[in-house]
């Protein structure tokens, strides 16, 4: 993948001359085609969905946690504004479910880390899985501050 050559301005993709052309023409599409538009049917799909699993684990116990995947080898320059009203951001605001940061798998955007424009390479496997396992244990730990606080009341 780091071979990979993506111009967002002239919208060329440029590969090595290995790399068979259906594939060119699937990062072509995938990243230089047009945008999906926004009609709210995803923001509607995943509010129903969403809503569903949160009520289903409601009361048990269980601790609702989303994070956000890494978007590829390459970002699309016109990502869609952020939605503050997203349905995953509406149901952060419940106790029971914790929102990871946004941004914090950002640095794993890069081509030495995707085999292909969605799946992740070994590499890039390997540091997701102990970034996720830190931003879990980290989203798990009740906050100290707020134990220590209470202690001393």
């Amino acid at each position: 993948m780091a071979n990979f050559n993506i111009d967002w301005t002239a919208k060329t993709v440029t590969a090595p001359p290995n790399v068979p052309a259906d594939r060119v023409t699937e990062f072509r599409n995938q990243f230089l085609g047009p945008a999906a538009p926004q009609e709210g049917r995803k923001t509607a799909f995943m509010k129903y969905w969403l809503n569903k699993i949160h009520n289903y684990y409601q009361g048990s116990g269980t601790r609702v946690i989303f994070i956000r995947l890494p978007r590829g080898p390459y970002v699309r320059p016109d990502q869609p504004e952020m939605n503050p009203h997203s349905s995953v951001r509406e149901l952060a605001t419940m106790p029971d479910v914790s929102l990871a940061p946004e941004h914090f798998l950002d640095s794993l955007e890069h081509p030495e880390m995707f085999s292909d424009p969605y799946h992740m390479n070994g590499p890039g496997s390997e540091e997701f899985s102990r970034m996720l396992a830190r931003q879990v244990r980290e989203l798990l730990t009740p906050d100290q501050s707020l134990e220590t606080a209470g202690a001393n009341r």
